[in-house]
């Protein structure tokens, strides 16, 4: 079947049947867990056959291990080859799996809308003027990122006095090329007023590492050398231009209607471990 005419559903379950596999191959003992019609996805206290807990706890980690290794394989070869179709099989898997480890629903569309790039370079930006007499001083760390002389391009983020709000959406901002978008050609108020403060996160699976921002400003708008701008802060959480990075990272949309996914660094490694703390042993 075309993979254009198969539905979301399908497409999962068919990769997931692909991962059982490469898991058996590697884990034979991982056999008695895999029941003909559930998916690892599926499967509740998987262990019951195991009677002895020292046992048990090797194989899940070891499992668990696996998937998140090839979680991070498969971003950086998005990375290095950005796709063009936000429907390729593989990004659709890809988007699940990082949902899964992380916790809370990530995708590079939301409501027919794409980030230009899912994975490219990210270029170190300035602090942004958060208000009309902001100075470089003001901000608390990273003076050397120095301050851009104009505002963001969504305008000031407060017009007088300072909130909590508005310090970390300045702190852990994004830059996204906006310009580039269809849509923002046809409409570009209309697309800004929908882009503003959006919730995304920066991930860097080099160093196993991710940063939750919001996108407050639009660029570069030059591309050869960069797709993605990030604040002083973001760069460095997400040791964007550690030597092995090289400033590649993946960028996707926060599916955080309620407004419950704080911003700031995520360690993934840490969610690994809560992930296997999760399974019940019984």
């Amino acid at each position: 079947m075309p993979a254009q005419n198969k539905t979301r559903h399908q497409i999962l379950e068919q990769l997931t049947t692909e991962t059982e596999a490469v898991v058996l191959s590697q884990f034979p003992e991982a056999k008695v867990l895999l029941q003909p019609s559930n998916t690892l996805s599926k499967l509740k206290n998987p262990l019951k056959n195991f009677k002895d807990s020292d046992q048990k706890a090797k194989l899940i980690s070891q499992i668990t291990l696996e998937e998140y290794q090839a979680t991070l394989q498969k971003l950086t070869r998005l990375i290095e080859t950005p796709v063009r179709d936000y429907q390729d099989e593989e990004l659709l898997y890809l988007e699940q799996q990082l949902t899964d480890l992380l916790g809370f629903s990530i995708s590079a569309t939301q409501e027919d809308h794409l980030v230009p790039f899912v994975g490219g370079v990210m270029m170190a930006c300035p602090h942004l003027k958060r208000t009309p007499t902001d100075e470089l001083a003001d901000h608390e760390e990273i003076l050397e990122a120095d301050l851009s002389q104009k505002r963001s391009f969504f305008g000031w983020f407060h017009p007088s006095q300072l909130d909590t709000q508005a310090k970390l959406y300045e702190k852990y901002y994004f830059s996204l090329p906006l310009h580039l978008s269809p849509k923002w050609q046809l409409n570009p108020k209309k697309e800004a007023l929908w882009f503003k403060y959006k919730k995304l996160i920066m991930i860097n699976p080099t160093r196993e590492v991710a940063v939750v921002g919001v996108l407050a400003d639009v660029g570069p708008y030059h591309l050869v050398r960069a797709q993605f701008g990030g604040s002083p802060e973001v760069i460095r959480l997400g040791e964007v231009w550690h030597p092995a990075t090289k400033g590649k990272v993946a960028i996707f949309f926060v599916n955080d209607p309620e407004n419950k996914v704080p911003l700031g660094q995520i360690k993934l490694h840490q969610k690994l471990s809560l992930k296997a703390k999760e399974i019940d042993y019984v």
